[in-house]
């Protein structure tokens, strides 16, 4: 409906963060809630960074939580980091093209 404030507000409930702190979907929920009303895209970068770092596999982590984390970087000015996560992307990407030419991947 629009109101991601009242989203965000939801999500930070004690109860709430308390019980899905360690939750990746909470954190991707949070992310997103931060970067689309684009007023802070330093916490958006917190949640997103979070996913992104804690995942072995980068291939499995929706594209949106990687282009809104690479977008909320070049916002805050840290263009650097987001062409390395970037570039992090093909490399897997390539490399698993190369072990499995069936797999469907983006580059």
């Amino acid at each position: 409906m629009g109101n991601y404030e009242f989203v965000e507000k939801i999500l930070r409930q004690q109860q709430v963060e308390d019980y899905y702190n360690d939750n990746p979907t909470w954190k991707i929920n949070l992310g997103h809630a931060y970067f689309i009303q684009e007023t802070n895209f330093k916490e958006a970068i917190r949640y997103y960074k979070d996913v992104y770092s804690n995942t072995y596999d980068i291939l499995s982590i929706p594209a949106s939580v990687i282009a809104n984390l690479c977008v909320s970087l070049i916002m805050v000015q840290r263009n650097e980091d987001a062409q390395d996560i970037i570039k992090r992307v093909e490399e897997e990407e390539i490399k698993a093209l190369s072990e499995n030419p069936e797999r469907q991947v983006l580059l």
